[in-house]
């Protein structure tokens, strides 16, 4: 039996667990947040100017509507429209055109994802009382009081009813306010998670707002004991009210941080293939015949035609960004050495190195890691 040489090396045996930790550019936020992290720094520079567009238009309307509810019940008139959106008389001032020119002095950053996003947004956000997503139908559970028995805008488009008393209207007012200071800071919470996702930082968005409904409610508890409300805003409509927004909000967010469209390459080979046929002519020119020979061209052309589609992530909570690594000791036999004579003449053990000659297996050196180290190791996209 020839004298064998053998350097074995045992097995070690890693056990790779994917931790997610945020998502990363271009990926879904996940939770109870729609819509994905920009994935670029422009569109993250967009995304963060929409955000605070948003907000503005909010606030703007709600300003709007609660300008109307006082000038109808002064008997007063208002041009609540000119005020909203864009008319021939609002010249550049109503919330809809100061929204409109923040979004196109920023749109060379935005992809036609984010604009077409923000437009569909804002047009239902100005849409009529027939939309309930609409703030115009906003305005008929802040202006809840039908005890005038007389419509704000009875042949428009807002929603809602005339104050029956200055308590109550002031009382509607501040709902009205506490709304849209809601509402900025819920798209305020989304902004800070977008940013931090592309920066891979931590942030609870979720606490962020929990926080802002907190300030909320606290606001509601203040208004509900000043004692001035109509029964239909009472304490828990009022909450009830600030969960409904947050959730509309949340929904909302595809609109400003939307998913990016997946991207197609396609391939096209041709390859052309010609051939020769016969053209037989026979002249008669004498009493003999001269018979003519030409080879015709024919072209056959196939086409081949591949296409690939990279599609955005579907994993649950998006892609992992960092992968954790912990190390094991495997027990047991983890391979075998053959000789000339035996296929399988000795077992080598896990976790071990062995060296020698004729004698293999009289030295084993111990070359395991301690167990339970873990390492981390960031993922790259390519």
């Amino acid at each position: 039996m020839k004298r064998l040489l053998a350097i074995a090396l045992g097995a070690v045996c890693l056990i790779a667990l994917v931790a997610r930790i945020h998502a990363g550019p271009g990926q879904p936020f996940g939770g109870d947040d729609t819509g994905c992290v920009p994935d670029s720094t422009d569109h993250l520079r967009c995304a963060n100017t929409v955000t605070r567009a948003f907000s503005s238009l909010v606030s703007s309307v709600i300003r709007c509507h609660r300008r109307q509810a006082m000038a109808r019940m002064k008997g007063q008139t208002f041009d609540e429209e000119s005020c909203e959106e864009a008319t021939p008389s609002s010249g550049g001032r109503s919330a809809e055109e100061k929204f409109n020119a923040r979004i196109s002095r920023i749109a060379p950053h935005c992809s036609a994802a984010q604009i077409a996003g923000a437009n569909s947004l804002r047009d239902t956000l100005l849409a009529s009382k027939t939309n309930p997503s609409s703030l115009d139908a906003l305005n008929g559970t802040v202006y809840c009081d039908s005890a005038t028995g007389s419509m704000i805008d009875a042949s428009g488009d807002d929603a809602g009813w005339v104050p029956a008393s200055t308590n109550f209207a002031r009382c509607e007012n501040m709902v009205g306010s506490n709304l849209g200071r809601l509402v900025s800071q819920v798209i305020r919470c989304h902004s800070v998670f977008a940013k931090n996702n592309f920066l891979a930082k931590p942030f609870d968005e979720e606490s962020c707002e929990n926080v802002a409904q907190g300030r909320y409610n606290s606001a509601a508890d203040k208004l509900t004991a000043m004692g001035i409300c109509p029964l239909c805003q009472s304490n828990a409509n009022q909450k009830a009210t600030g969960s409904s927004v947050i959730t509309q909000f949340d929904n909302a967010n595809a609109s400003m941080y939307p998913c990016p469209a997946s991207t197609t390459t396609t391939t096209t080979t041709t390859t052309s293939t010609t051939s020769s046929t016969t053209s037989t002519t026979s002249t008669t020119l004498l009493p003999g015949s001269t018979t003519t020979t030409l080879p015709l061209p024919t072209t056959t052309t196939t086409s081949t035609s591949t296409t690939t589609s990279t599609l955005g992530c579907t994993c649950a909570g998006g892609t992992p960004s960092q992968m954790t690594f912990t190390t094991g000791l495997r027990t047991g036999a983890c391979g075998h050495l053959a000789s000339d004579t035996n296929p399988n003449f000795f077992t080598l053990q896990c976790a071990g190195l062995y060296v020698g000659g004729a004698g293999v297996g009289s030295t084993f050196f111990d070359t395991t890691e301690p167990p339970a180290t873990a390492r981390s190791s960031k993922l790259v996209r390519t």
